[in-house]
Formats: structure tokens, C-alpha cells, sequence
């Protein structure tokens, strides 16, 4: 199981980003039964019952969904939201990664968190930088105080995607596209990281893994890596809540 050191420090929440050796955590890629196995493992290691977690349901969007009390929880234990931001403690978010960004949020003076899926979908609408306006309008967070940890992903130099691509003639897209031909090389962690720079999120606020899913499959499950025939497809989990 992945860590990030700058999480690691609140005694307040409890995150977890599940590796290879944990299984598939999709049951798009695996049998009901292996994949209820694997993630009751995953949960189990974390101590957390099962019952207390929300599982996010994704569509590469940058639709957040806000709960404040218990009552705003979705029956079901199921939202359908690229990104949750929440002060419910004893509540755990849970999303499933293959290549895109997982963005872990926490404000330790505030109590507030946040977990989101950052694909193409979520770079080009600046999900992260939705997520940090809301948590400041919504629960008073300040930019200045929350951290932020990045797990695995797809980096600059492998995300190399066929045209025409979603960004084409996008003009602050420009420097981050790069043609190859009949593709183009999409640097989404460097727009993501001068998007955040540039309302102020300082380094010292981000712990990266840094880890590229294509380049290590073997460890992380990757989309990019199953479609080039190297590893079968399945999908990685990301936890965070906060402690009863």
C-alpha cells in the first residue's frame, strides 16, 4: 500500500491507495467475488468497516458532490461525482484509479476533505482548483492550509493519445500538446501542477507520488499498460475519511 508523507502527519484521517499485490478492485475487470475479496482486504487494512464507505461512481467530469451531514449522504453509499468534499467524520471516500490522477484534499485546521478523479476530463476543467474554491466557500478553508497529496498516474511522457484529442485549439492548452504524427503527447501533470500554482497552492502544500502507472504496472494497475497488451486491465483503490 502507497503512502504520502504529507498525509501521513494528521492523526485527524485515514487514506489508502491500494497497490497490484492488494488485486483488482473493479468489478468491470474480475469476478463479483474476487473483487468483494480483494476490497474488504483493502478495507480491512485500513480498519474500516465497510459499511462506512462511499464509493464514487466516475464519468471523467468535474461534477463535486459537497455532503455536510449524515442526511446528505446518497442511500446506497454511492455518488455519482468525479470529486467529494466533506467534514462527516467516520465516513470514507473510495474511488477506483487506472491511469488517471487521484487528488487526496485535507484541511487539518478546518476538518475538511476531499478525494477526486483527475483525468483529461477533470485537467481540462481545473477540477482540482473546483475542489479548493469550494472547500474555502463552503467550509471556510483556507488555500494557505490545505494539503494535498497526488497518488499514481500516467506521466507526461507516456500519455501520448490518438487525434484529434479533446484539448485540440484549446489556447491555454497550447505548451502542454505536443504532436507525434497521428497522436499527441498531453502533459496533464504540468498543466494540473501551474493551474494550482497559480492560485497560490505552494509546493510545500503537495506531495506527489511521482509514479507512473504505464511505466510501473506491475505495481499499479494501468489502462494505458493493458491497452499496449503488457498486463491485463483492472483498477487500483483511493480511501480517505476522517477518523470518528
Amino acid at each position: 500500500m502507497l503512502t504520502l508523507t504529507n498525509l501521513n502527519t494528521s492523526k485527524d484521517i485515514i487514506y489508502g491507495i491500494s497497490d497490484r499485490s492488494q488485486g483488482n478492485m473493479s468489478f468491470k475487470y474480475g469476478k463479483r467475488a474476487d473483487v468483494l475479496a480483494n476490497r474488504r482486504r483493502f478495507f480491512a487494512a485500513l480498519n474500516i468497516d465497510e459499511n462506512k464507505i462511499l464509493k464514487m461512481n466516475l464519468d471523467q467530469s468535474s461534477k463535486i458532490a459537497v455532503l455536510t451531514k449524515k442526511q446528505d449522504i446518497p442511500s446506497g453509499l454511492v455518488v455519482e461525482a468525479d470529486a467529494v468534499i466533506t467534514n462527516i467524520k467516520d465516513l470514507f471516500l473510495f474511488l477506483l484509479i487506472g491511469d488517471c490522477a487521484p487528488f487526496f484534499f485535507f484541511d487539518p485546521n478546518k476538518k475538511v476533505i476531499a478525494l477526486a478523479h483527475v483525468g483529461w476530463g477533470g485537467t481540462v476543467g481545473k477540477l482540482p482548483v473546483l475542489v479548493l474554491a469550494r472547500m474555502a466557500s463552503e467550509f471556510g478553508s483556507s488555500l494557505k492550509d490545505i494539503l494535498i497529496g497526488i497518488g499514481p498516474s500516467l506521466c507526461d511522457q507516456c500519455d501520448i493519445q490518438p487525434n484529434p484529442i479533446q484539448q485540440a485549439g484549446i489556447p491555454e492548452w497550447k505548451n502542454y500538446l505536443h504532436s507525434q504524427g497521428s497522436f499527441t503527447r498531453i502533459e496533464l501533470r504540468r498543466f494540473m501542477a501551474d493551474e494550482l500554482a497559480k492560485i497560490g497552492i505552494q509546493n510545500k502544500q503537495i506531495e506527489a507520488s511521482n509514479i507512473c502507472t504505464r511505466e510501473d504496472f506491475k505495481q499499479f494497475f494501468s489502462h494505458e499498460a493493458a491497452q499496449a497488451g503488457l498486463t491485463e486491465e483492472g483498477r487500483f483503490g483511493c480511501l480517505l475519511g476522517l477518523k470518528p
